[in-house]
């Protein structure tokens, strides 16, 4: 049997679907949770008439803001169980095409295209650049410049 290879991206399930499925049948049950078992429960109380409008208007609070707080859940669950980093896989991911206004402004990509693009430069003639990097907390990055970019783009 011969490997079969596929272009970036082919293959790979509809993410977005996944989420928004899982997080509107759990925001559906959310709702129905927070308005039948614990709205009952929610202050003030139905003591007076005042207090149970005060009440109702919470509860409707608590169901129109779950579904925002249930999709977040959902897609922070599902970054972390799908997109994780997997033992041995250190490689770039694929290619994104973007905004080119911005790719003409920054120069975003993986390694190669970005050592791709800052060799153009250096055969234009631009002798220097700066590499801005603001998250100075995160070293994972300074070291994937220092190691994988670097070399891409050191003079020979």
């Amino acid at each position: 049997m011969a490997a079969q290879t596929q272009a970036p991206g082919q293959g790979e399930p509809r993410h977005g679907l996944r989420i928004f499925v899982a997080a509107v049948v759990l925001a559906i049950v959310a709702d129905l949770l927070i308005w039948f078992v614990l709205g009952p429960h929610l202050p003030p109380g139905t003591m007076t008439s005042s207090a149970v409008e005060n009440q109702r208007a919470i509860k409707l609070m608590a169901v129109m803001s779950a579904p925002v707080v249930v999709m977040v859940i959902v897609y922070f669950g599902y970054a972390l169980v799908v997109w994780r980093h997997r033992e041995g896989d250190d490689e770039d991911g694929p290619a994104i095409h973007g905004n080119t206004n911005i790719q003409t402004t920054w120069i975003v990509g993986t390694t190669e295209q970005v050592a791709e693009r800052l060799l153009e430069y250096a055969d234009a003639g631009v002798d220097g650049v700066y590499l801005q990097h603001l998250a100075h907390e995160d070293l994972e990055t300074v070291a994937l410049i220092g190691h994988r970019l670097a070399p891409l783009v050191s003079a020979e």
